[in-house]
């Protein structure tokens, strides 16, 4: 996919640190991904550390781009040692208008990113976030739980809960990418991405 070749090494140096880091303390690591003036992507100024981060969260979505950037993406780790999809996950990427989102594990230093492919779903992100911005909370509850019932529909049941093929219908895995040791010294990481 377009995002994903457009990551930046320094981008894909980040998410392992922060794979390394959850690995170590058990914490969720999060990250906003935003795209400069030449289409790359590149991370948020800041980064979130916590439960406070658990997507989706007012805090992390308070995080700054660079200058002459935008949030496109984000990227946040599970402590556990699968990448598996949640429902806010989707919603939250929807609702922020946002195009992808990743996701790395502590326990293997894989990251997966995924875009909506389900045009409804992104519709109806952008439904709630008109309503939360005029401050109509209990309608926009409303409307996410329409958006969770649709969700839930196009699961494919006989999948694993939170698996890439049980929300396939809604979800394109834009690509994985892995990290492996170079030959050279002192010893680089080097990402490799590839589509799925």
């Amino acid at each position: 996919m377009i995002y994903c070749d457009k990551i930046t090494k320094a981008t894909h140096n980040l998410m392992l640190e922060l794979m390394r880091d959850t690995r170590l303390d058990g914490k969720e690591r999060y990250i906003g991904l935003c795209e400069d003036i030449e289409g790359n992507i590149v991370p948020s100024k800041e980064q979130c550390t916590g439960t406070e981060c658990s997507v989706p969260s007012e805090k992390a979505d308070m995080l700054s781009c660079p200058i002459s950037t935008k949030q496109i993406g984000d990227y946040h780790t599970h402590p556990s040692e699968d990448i598996t999809i949640s429902r806010d996950d989707i919603l939250h990427t929807a609702i922020s208008n946002r195009q992808f989102f990743c996701i790395g594990t502590s326990k293997k230093d894989i990251v997966k990113c995924y875009g909506i492919k389900d045009r409804t779903i992104s519709e109806i992100g952008n439904d709630i976030r008109g309503l939360i911005d005029k401050g109509e909370m209990r309608e926009a509850k409303r409307v996410a739980n329409i958006a969770e019932d649709i969700m839930d529909m196009h699961k494919i049941g006989t999948e694993p809960i939170g698996s890439e093929s049980y929300w396939g219908n809604i979800l394109d895995v834009e690509c994985k990418i892995t990290w492996h040791r170079s030959d050279s010294r002192p010893r680089k990481y080097i990402a490799k991405v590839t589509k799925e």
